[in-house]
């Protein structure tokens, strides 16, 4: 049964793969697209947009969907019962939304954003849906199937976007591809997961479900609100353009960084959900996490800043490359956002949700305190004090699931550091590569040659460099790879 599990996590864990990297460079040429075809005021309008609606977002599937995974039986009454929830909340909070749609846009940025509240909030009945048909596939480790969804709804949508924007749209076009997608993974998905739901009410499994998801349900507002609350307070405190100018950097490396993420959360949930009762593979899973995630974070975050200008000028055209510095600023963020969706996923499977949401409100707290203390020093300091705050609370979680499971600190920290061994070798080669190479296109490009050329050699030939647990778990694949070469 355990090696059953295993071939299914890898498994789960290939597919998952594919198809968040499909979806990431789908994603990154729209990004690329749109940011040549529409101003910063107009990405400035959509983030503050994006940032209204993600706090009534949050109550979309009311943790409906993570109560299905989590659960280790289910039958058709508990998905009944699970699509009822998700129907009643859906038409509330979208009711709700659409009603005072004035009231928000004036609150936060100027009465033009009501009707764009309005068309968005439309999306939000259909995600509170989708959640059920995801996370059934979730729950059989259907992975495939849940990219496929995204996939031909990104596609759609995508080209739907370009042709709105060509038409000078401006923001309605983003906006438009939203709603439009979020109708259409709904309809897919259905079709996929070969469910048929009817409406049911039994008290005891309602009770069961909000116990569950009422927490997650909280503590995704108190998240949102946390991450939305610089795009929230942006307009009042700068301009709708500074909004735009940082949200645009900001939403490029968070979209990378929660695709790879989501390739993680997506299969460790499940699986840590079956180990939940088995204390020393939890821990053993802990620190194998701590190491993973913060080895994975670490590259992205190099990758970011020592090719800044090259990303810049691909993926937003030259006209961006004023943002350097903040990009290079907002690099850093990669490796907590990892850290802390580790902790994240652990919480869930464990069934501490109601703790999660505590954490919520203590990281909203601290953003709001990080912004408001630092926005006359400009964007860059705001984005620092974020960051900061973020990496509080992060260490925070990790310390309280570490003493959950009875895991000693100090070994948490060895874990940690020993994912960041490699800074020792990127930081002095890519640091002297930026100070000699020039700054052209040329030299862009000859920086991103050192960087793969570093990170080729340290992982291929010398995985001593890297780790222990990189040279325990993962260069056997690799010397596997390189044997069959040979042959």
């Amino acid at each position: 049964m355990a090696n059953n599990n295993s071939q299914s996590f890898v498994r789960g864990l290939s597919s998952q793969t594919l198809i968040s990297l499909t979806l990431g460079v789908l994603d990154i040429i729209s990004f690329s697209i749109m940011s040549r075809l529409l101003t910063e005021r107009d990405f400035g309008y959509f983030a503050a947009i994006v940032a209204v609606a993600s706090i009534f977002s949050a109550l979309a599937d009311a943790g409906v969907g993570s109560a299905i995974v989590h659960k280790k039986n289910i039958n058709n009454e508990y998905i009944n019962n699970a699509f009822t929830i998700c129907f009643i909340i859906g038409i509330i909070v979208t009711g709700i939304l659409f009603i005072s749609a004035d009231l928000l846009a004036n609150l936060f940025v100027d009465s033009s954003m009501a009707l764009p509240l309005r068309f968005f909030s439309v999306s939000i009945f259909f995600q509170c849906l989708t959640s059920v048909n995801l996370s059934i596939l979730q729950k059989k480790y259907q992975f495939f199937k849940m990219g496929i969804a995204n996939i031909i709804s990104l596609i759609i949508t995508t080209i739907l976007a370009v042709v709105l924007a060509l038409f000078g749209l401006g923001y309605y076009s983003i906006i438009a591809k939203v709603v439009f997608a979020s109708i259409l993974t709904f309809v897919i998905s259905k079709i996929l997961a070969k469910e048929n739901y009817s409406f049911s009410i039994n008290r005891v499994i309602f009770k069961q479900i909000v116990g569950y998801g009422g927490w997650l349900m909280l503590s995704a507002i108190f998240r949102n609100c946390a991450h939305q609350i610089d795009r929230l307070l942006m307009p009042r405190l700068f301009s709708v353009d500074t909004l735009g100018t940082y949200t645009r950097p900001k939403e490029f490396m968070y979209s990378i960084t929660q695709k790879i993420n989501g390739i993680l959360d997506t299969v460790m949930f499940p699986h840590l959900s079956e180990i939940q009762d088995d204390t020393d593979k939890l821990k053993n899973a802990y620190l194998s996490a701590i190491y993973l995630f913060g080895l994975m974070g670490l590259l992205l975050n190099f990758f970011f800043i020592f090719n800044s200008k090259l990303l810049i000028t691909i993926f937003f055209g030259e006209k961006w490359i004023y943002v350097d510095i903040l990009f290079k600023i907002l690099s850093i963020y990669p490796i907590f956002l990892f850290w802390g969706r580790m902790g994240d996923i652990f919480l869930r499977s464990l069934g501490f949700t109601k703790y999660q949401f505590y954490l919520r409100i203590l990281q909203l707290i601290t953003s709001l305190i990080a912004v408001i203390l630092t926005y006359q020093l400009g964007i860059e300091i705001v984005s620092c004090a974020i960051i900061f705050s973020y990496i509080c609370v992060m260490i925070i979680k990790s310390v309280f699931i570490a003493i959950k499971i009875d895991v000693r600190i100090n070994d948490v920290l060895k874990s940690a550091i020993k994912s960041l061994r490699i800074t020792s070798v990127y930081l002095p080669l890519m640091g002297l590569a930026e100070i000699v190479i020039p700054n052209t296109i040329i030299g862009y490009l000859l920086q991103l040659t050192c960087f793969l050329l570093i990170s080729i050699i340290a992982f291929i030939f010398y995985p001593n460099l890297i780790g222990k647990e990189y040279e325990r778990i993962a260069y056997p694949l690799i010397q596997k790879v390189k044997l069959r070469i040979r042959l």
